[in-house]
């Protein structure tokens, strides 16, 4: 074996294929980071998550009725 032979793992295109795993892999780790953040806020015990995300749903769905209702009477006025 000869000391001036370049290693395999130092050749570029293995380093080219390295990199792109590496970048595949940030992008995935990015991709679970959102993930993760929407279940920020939650409690940890399921029966208790899943209650608060049926209390927010609730509050959303009361919330677009009320901007129906709002832009309903705005849309009435202007009749």
């Amino acid at each position: 074996m000869a000391a001036d032979a370049p290693r395999e793992e130092l050749l570029v295109p293995v380093l080219i294929q390295q990199e792109q795993e590496v970048l595949a892999l940030k992008e995935h780790v990015l991709y679970l980071e959102a993930q993760a953040r929407g279940f920020q806020g939650l409690p940890p015990e399921k029966d208790l998550a899943r209650l608060e995300v049926e209390r927010v749903q609730a509050e959303l769905e009361a919330l677009e009725a009320r901007k129906e209702r709002m832009y309903d009477g705005m849309i009435g006025n202007s009749r």
